[in-house]
């Protein structure tokens, strides 16, 4: 209720201005996109079906679903039917791909999957084996490490304990949701190192579904005690005593991610992780050259070997033959 004549003079003149202001722009394109904008951060989404082409105009994928849209630097990102979630990492928030069956089974296992070294969660590896774990009844999360793709935290910042932490965060999101069973945990790259290090703290009770290691960059510290960055001929100077920061592919590695791989105990950390595994690495690797991935495999008893003849570090040509034997691993050792 109004309690003056005062407050209905003001009240008049600001909803006339408002309803003038929407008759003129309610047909315009400019309001339509914001209200679409409106519904859909408001929604979960709009109801669409977005088609992925080739360059020779053939259907890659389709997706149905309520689709939001967000932007970040030069790259857009397609939520599909709200399976986005955040969680608290290390040096900020993690934005997260679950992605589960139709029919979610009570305990449903699930794969958490790492990206590599300036990557994010949407790498072809990645995208790769979630989708086939998905079509076999597995769920997987698949998320960004800390200043990589939507997730919080500058790059410059970034190092490989701080990626440890950031995946043990992801680990214990899993175990508290109370919907999945049988944990997994796969990496590529440098992301190998991180799942192999967090396999080694917390051990094979942790990752009853097993660990999937491709073309884990175990070089990391080697690289670093040379004074090289990622298999670059990229000097640091004094790799105890770096610079601020190193510019690599675009990026500005900091001094603090440089003087931590200096002392990484890469196989010394992992060597605590008792359970199965896999390991994957390609003939023609020149980042990481596949002696580092065979090394895992020998210290981890028991565990798969499958050295790809002239693949490189991203299993050009066929990436989907590293995805084959990863799900392959990960049914086996799940559906038991």
């Amino acid at each position: 209720m109004f309690r003056t004549k005062r407050d209905v003079f003001f009240l008049v003149p600001l909803v006339a201005l408002a309803g003038l202001t929407l008759w003129m722009f309610s047909g315009s394109a400019g309001c339509q996109r914001a209200m679409k904008s409106f519904r859909s951060d408001f929604g979960g989404g709009l109801n669409r079906t977005v088609t992925v082409y080739g360059y020779s105009g053939e259907a890659i994928r389709s997706w149905t679903g309520k689709f939001d849209v967000s932007e970040h630097s030069d790259e857009m990102y397609f939520d599909v039917d709200g399976k986005r979630v955040i969680i608290q990492g290390d040096h900020g928030k993690l934005v997260a791909d679950l992605q589960t069956p139709d029919m979610l089974p009570k305990k449903c296992p699930i794969v958490i999957l790492c990206h590599g070294f300036t990557g994010n969660r949407n790498g072809g590896l990645e995208v790769g084996i979630a989708h086939e774990l998905e079509a076999r009844g597995i769920a997987s999360i698949r998320f960004d490490f800390n200043g990589h793709g939507e997730s919080e935290g500058d790059f410059v910042q970034m190092t490989v304990p701080n990626e440890i932490e950031d995946a043990h965060h992801v680990y214990e999101w899993v175990k508290a949701d109370g919907r999945f069973g049988k944990i997994g945990i796969a990496g590529h790259s440098q992301g190998g190192v991180v799942t192999a290090m967090l396999a080694g703290q917390l051990g094979k009770k942790a990752f009853k579904g097993g660990v999937v290691l491709l073309a884990p960059a175990g070089v990391i510290r080697d690289d670093a005690i040379r004074g090289n960055v990622s298999g670059q001929a990229s000097p640091t100077g004094d790799p105890q005593d770096p610079p601020e920061y190193v510019e690599v592919w675009g990026h500005h590695l900091g001094r603090d991610y440089i003087k931590t791989a200096f002392w990484l105990p890469i196989y010394e950390t992992a060597a605590g992780y008792k359970g199965p595994a896999c390991i994957v690495h390609g003939t023609s690797d020149r980042t990481v050259p596949y002696t580092y991935g065979l090394r895992f495999h020998q210290m981890w008893k028991g565990s798969e070997w499958h050295l790809l003849d002239h693949y490189d570090h991203g299993f050009g040509p066929h990436p989907e033959e590293a995805v084959k034997f990863s799900v392959a691993f990960f049914v086996n050792q799940l559906s038991r």
